[in-house]
C-alpha cells in the first residue's frame, strides 16, 4: 500500500527552510470488538440524536462548535478552522536543539516519519540527518496537525528524520497522589544482586533488537510473547530461590508459569 502524506510544509531553523511530508509511523494491530444485542447476536447501531428537535439528524447535518464561558455553543465551519492564526501550521518550528535526555518520556506521544516533499529539498535534509546523528542531539520544534498545535521533537532513525509530538505540560498528571499506593518496601542486598544479574542477562540478549532502526531476525530475541524469559539458567535459577524462600515445593521437574512464578521458562 502507497503511503499517504498527513501534513505538507516545511522545516524552519535559522535560515534554513527545507520542504516536507508526514507521514504516519505507526498503526494499530488490534482486534476490534462491536457492541451487539446478547439477545440476539445482532450489530448495534449508535444514532446522531438532535435533542433540541427530538429527532435523528444526517452526518450531513452535523458539524463542531466550542462552549462559551455563558454556556452557549459557538458553531465552527471547516473555514473557520482553516483560517485559525496558527503560525506553525504549515511549519515546523525549530526552536534550538537539546541532548534527546532533556525531554521527559512521559511526554512522548505520535510519532512521524519525515520525508523531503521536493528535489530540492534533499541534499539539507540529508545535511540535517547527519548532523543530528553525529551530535547526538534533538530538535525541539512547534507543529500544528489537525489544527492543533503541539511541541514535538525532530530526531534521525532509520536514516532519515522522525518527528515525535510531544504532549503539553498540563496534559501530564503529577504522580504524587499515588505515592501512598507505593509502599516502601525493605529489599537485602543479596536480592537486589540476584537481580541486577538478570536484567544484565536479558539486557545483553535483547539490547540488539534494533541496531540503528533496523530489527534484527525474531529468532535472535529470546523473550516469548507473554513476555517471559525463555531458555535461561539464570532465571530459572531465580524463580526457584523466590519458590523456595515462599515455602514452595521445588523439584527438578518444576515448571514455573505466569500464575505461580514472577518468570517462564521452557525446557
Amino acid at each position: 500500500m502507497r503511503a499517504t502524506a498527513t501534513w505538507s510544509g516545511t522545516i524552519a531553523f535559522g535560515m534554513v527552510s527545507i520542504p516536507v511530508q508526514l507521514y504516519a509511523a505507526t498503526e494499530e494491530h488490534t482486534a476490534r470488538l462491536h457492541e451487539i444485542d446478547t439477545a440476539d447476536g445482532s450489530r448495534v447501531q449508535h444514532r446522531r440524536f438532535c435533542a433540541a428537535e427530538g429527532r435523528e439528524i444526517p452526518y450531513s447535518e452535523v458539524g463542531r462548535g466550542v462552549a462559551v464561558p455563558d454556556g452557549r455553543m459557538l458553531p465552527l465551519s471547516e473555514d473557520d478552522l482553516a483560517r485559525l492564526p496558527l503560525p506553525t501550521k504549515h511549519t515546523i518550528t525549530v526552536a534550538g536543539f537539546i541532548e534527546p535526555t532533556g525531554v521527559v518520556p512521559l511526554s512522548y506521544d505520535r510519532p512521524y516519519y519525515v520525508a523531503p516533499a521536493a528535489p530540492e529539498a534533499e541534499r539539507p535534509y540529508a545535511l540535517l540527518v547527519e548532523v543530528l546523528s553525529r551530535t547526538g542531539l534533538v530538535a525541539m520544534a512547534k507543529v500544528a496537525i489537525r489544527s492543533r498545535e503541539r511541541r514535538a521533537v525532530v530526531r534521525p532513525y532509520a536514516g532519515m528524520l522522525l518527528l515525535q509530538t510531544l504532549r503539553w505540560r498540563d496534559e501530564i498528571r503529577d504522580p504524587g497522589d499515588l505515592a501512598h499506593l507505593v509502599p516502601a518496601v525493605p529489599l537485602s542486598d543479596r536480592e537486589r544482586r540476584l537481580a541486577e544479574v538478570l536484567v544484565q542477562e536479558i539486557l545483553v540478549r535483547v539490547s540488539g533488537f534494533y541496531v540503528a532502526g533496523v530489527p534484527l531476525p525474531p529468532d535472535s530475541l529470546h523473550i516469548d510473547p507473554g513476555g517471559f524469559c525463555r531458555n535461561s539458567a539464570l532465571a530459572r535459577v531465580m524463580w526457584w530461590h523466590g519458590a523456595s524462600r515462599l515455602g514452595r515445593p521445588v523439584g527438578v521437574d518444576a515448571r514455573p508459569t505466569a500464575t505461580t512464578g514472577p518468570i517462564c521458562c521452557s525446557a
